[in-house]
């Protein structure tokens, strides 16, 4: 009897330890959401930066996660909670007009499956790389994740801004500038950099040969993935090398 008191408590604990988190999270989310809202409708920020604005929102909101707890199937639980909650309101917001003029989609249900790639990607990096293998492994989930979002948004506003030697090729979609992969290249070294030397213990020189090896491969991956698709290839390739370099 004493135990299972004992558990229930224990559960208790846990579910407003997960709520608490939750709150933080949204708080977070929000915050950043309704100044991009301002911002979108008050002035004639283009759609493409527009974009890369929301995919700030998102990356970063892995961090929040991981500094306001030392739990992480806290984290985890929230990340499930958040998807669930906001595919369910997207859907139904998908007919408003105010969606519309919001969200320019390329096509059908684009932002909801963009958000499911992107947030149920960081719930696996932080189940796998946190909550099965340990805390010290946990500096690959965010990692990996900081190699893709910064260079993605800068190479987007350089290559359409200063991008005059185009790269284009079967394997490449569209067309993209050798500019736009140099920004790439350099904000991911940057932030992986960064995040190695806030994360891990690893000597400044070590952290800065990984992060350009990070960086390369980040750059190379997000330059011939098609369809969009880089929200998930650029942070997988980055983990690949982060977690090869940690076992080997």
């Amino acid at each position: 009897m004493i135990f299972i008191n004992n558990m229930e408590k224990m559960d208790m604990v846990f579910l407003r330890d997960v709520l608490k988190l939750f709150g933080i999270y949204i708080a977070y989310i929000a915050v950043l959401a309704i100044m991009l809202i301002i911002v979108r409708f008050a002035t004639k920020v283009p759609d493409y930066i527009f974009r890369k604005l929301l995919h700030f929102v998102a990356f970063t909101s892995i961090l929040p996660l991981v500094i306001g707890t030392d739990n992480a199937w806290m984290a985890v639980c929230v990340e499930v909670i958040f998807l669930v909650i906001v595919i369910v309101a997207l859907h139904l917001a998908e007919r408003l007009t105010f969606y519309k003029r919001l969200f320019v989609e390329k096509a059908k249900h684009e932002v909801i499956v963009s958000f499911v790639l992107l947030f149920g990607l960081m719930t696996i990096f932080l189940a796998v790389f946190w909550g099965v293998l340990g805390e010290e492994y946990k500096y690959i989930a965010v990692t990996s994740i900081m190699a893709w979002g910064p260079g993605d948004g800068v190479a987007a506003i350089v290559g359409k801004k200063f991008g005059k030697h185009k790269l284009q090729g079967k394997m490449i979609e569209g067309v993209k500038s050798v500019e736009g992969s140099i920004g790439m290249w350099l904000t991911s070294v940057g932030c992986t950099w960064i995040s190695l030397a806030v994360m891990t213990d690893f000597s400044w020189y070590s952290s800065m040969v990984l992060a350009l090896v990070v960086g390369i491969v980040a750059t190379f991956t997000e330059l011939f993935t098609k369809k969009g698709l880089d929200t998930v290839t650029v942070p997988l390739a980055a983990c690949i090398v982060l977690w090869g370099t940690k076992v080997l």
